[in-house]
């Protein structure tokens, strides 16, 4: 059944409001004193403990314990259902318009709510806010169906008095309690995300990080990932994993690694699934290459010391992607003696002393730069530089860069030298250049005799001497041979000579650096004339032998 309250107001033209309070419970009622067309349209409804008496405050406790207080410009009706508020805004003369609000405030959820006011025959309705409906008895209703606890409606009121007098403006208020459970419907949603590696190398592992988030505002039940590894991979870790039950906004981690096995492109893809709703995927793409690095040095096979010799050194990327920070290094094997200033800018360095940079010093005598300790006058002896270094920034896939170096031995030996490239991802390659270093042997020869002029029948001794120049190398005189004219006679020789005949032959010998080896021949002159002898001296580093003279007068 529905609630009914009823406020009415007095009208005096001449003065203010004065107020008097309608309302009706469920139980049958009647209004005492109420307007004529109020019971008359309502026979059966009585308002208990209504009064007419004009004052300035009353309260009215009706039987469903509602409260009404009134003033000479506001009447407020309250109970737990509703709160009615009728307030005087303005007016006073026959004929003008008179204001009034009528303010509604639920107290709690109420439906059904409907506001009827009833006039006097001398108070005519003009207009209101919102616009009014007539009901069935030619009066202003207000239709304004539910409201939440708290929710609040205006209704801005005109009505044109037309004499002088007393009035009676009510108002019914109709409502019924909402009574409401709640339900609540949330709906699971799920989203996932996926990162990896853009680029790996051929046989390297790939790790893809997975995230599964439950954005929605239930329960997402069995959530399950799995992951689908690319073609171009093997598995190395679980590819599923059983989430469970995922609460809104939570989320659930996965990692899944693999091993790249073929170059290529590749897209690796993840889903998550869950009872009830649609799965979702992410995908990663991921790019398999190999990258190579190659590097060869060339350079002589044999040299002679103190005459430098050019080294190429060339890297060469032999993969398929762009290789970057390249740095190749040139290691200086011991005994090497670096001249002038390198190629493109490398950096010199002395990793005796911690890879201290050096850079060329000017040498005097020579007119070159070259490196060496500082306050040295000797570089060949105290060469220091042990490594030279170069930074390429790229190298695209088929490319070359070349790199050219010189330098010199100081004494009789074989180096090995290493250049070594590395890239910024690890990639390295070795190449290595061998040379023998060779001195220049020099052979000094002479032969001389002790008496010249002698007289048939006197001797005189020659003397044969073989001296090894060079400071650095040894060689082998590997055969010595004198040959005496007619007019001298071979006597005897020195140990290791053989005579037959008109010459004489000596026995190979070795002569380190610096090294003389001496030798006599004895003869007698045996008829008058000038005479000479030859001497022919055979090394193991000349094709054509050495060839001196000796002339010995008899008279």
């Amino acid at each position: 059944m529905k609630l009914m309250h009823t406020l009415t107001k007095h009208l005096w033209l001449s003065a203010a409001f004065s107020v008097a309070v309608l309302f009706t419970g469920c139980e049958s009622t009647k209004v005492k004193n109420a307007p004529e067309a109020y019971n008359d349209r309502y026979p059966s409804r009585e308002v208990k403990g209504y009064s007419t008496s004009a004052q300035t405050k009353q309260t009215v406790a009706p039987a469903n314990s509602g409260v009404v207080v009134s003033t000479d410009s506001e009447t407020i009706y309250e109970d737990n259902l509703v709160k009615l508020e009728k307030v005087y805004n303005s007016g006073s003369t026959v004929g003008s318009d008179f204001n009034y609000d009528i303010i509604v405030t639920a107290k709690r959820a109420i439906t059904n709510v409907e506001v009827d006011e009833f006039l006097p025959d001398s108070i005519k309705f003009k207009d209101s806010t919102p616009k009014a409906d007539m009901n069935q008895f030619g009066m202003p209703s207000w239709d304004l169906e539910a409201f939440d606890a708290g929710d609040q409606e205006k209704i801005n009121v005109t009505v044109v008095p037309g004499k002088v007098g007393q009035y009676k403006v009510c108002s019914v208020v109709r409502a019924d309690p909402l009574v409401c459970l709640p339900l609540f419907v949330g709906k699971p949603e799920l989203t996932i995300a996926k990162s990896g590696p853009p680029r790996v190398e051929l046989g390297e592992s790939a790790t893809w990080d997975i995230i599964v988030t439950n954005t929605g505002n239930a329960i997402a039940d069995n959530v399950v990932i799995n992951d689908t590894m690319p073609a171009g991979f093997t598995a190395t870790s679980p590819v599923s994993k059983n989430v469970g039950s995922l609460d809104p906004g939570a989320s659930s981690n996965f990692t899944v690694t693999g091993k790249s096995n073929k170059v290529g492109q590749f897209t690796n893809t993840a889903v998550a699934s869950f009872t009830g709703g649609e799965s979702v995927q992410a995908t990663a793409p991921i790019e398999v290459v190999q990258s190579a690095v190659a590097i060869t040095k060339t350079g002589p096979a044999t040299g002679y010391i103190f005459v430098n010799q050019p080294y190429t050194i060339t890297v060469t990327n032999k993969g398929n992607t762009t290789l970057k920070n390249l740095v190749v290094t040139d290691n200086l094997p011991d005994g090497a003696v670096l001249i002038g200033k390198v190629d493109q800018s490398g950096e010199v360095s002395d990793t005796d002393s911690g890879k201290t940079v050096l850079n060329p010093q000017f040498y005097g005598t020579k007119n070159v730069y070259g490196y060496w300790k500082p306050g040295s006058d000797n570089p060949l002896a105290d060469d220091y530089a042990d490594q030279i270094d170069w930074k390429i920034d790229s190298l695209a896939p088929g490319a070359s860069k070349s790199f050219k170096v010189s330098f010199h031995a100081n004494k009789p030996m074989t180096t090995v030298n290493k250049a070594t490239v590395t890239t910024d991802r690890g990639l390295t390659d070795t190449a290595t250049a061998e040379t023998v270093w060779k001195a220049v042997p020099g052979v000094h020869t002479t032969l001389m005799d002790s008496i010249d002029p002698i007289q048939t029948g006197e001797q005189t001794v020659y003397t044969l001497k073989t001296l090894n120049q060079s400071g650095y190398d040894t060689f082998t005189v590997t055969s010595q041979t004198v040959t005496v004219p007619d007019g001298l006679s071979i006597v005897s020789t020195s140990q290791g000579g053989t005579i037959s005949g008109n010459k004489v032959s000596f026995l190979p010998v070795t002569l380190g650096p610096g090294k003389e080896v001496s030798r006599t021949i004895t003869v007698t002159g045996t008829k008058g004339g000038t005479h000479t002898t030859v001497m022919e001296t055979l090394t193991n580093f000349r094709d054509t032998p050495v060839v001196d003279q000796e002339s010995t007068t008899v008279y």
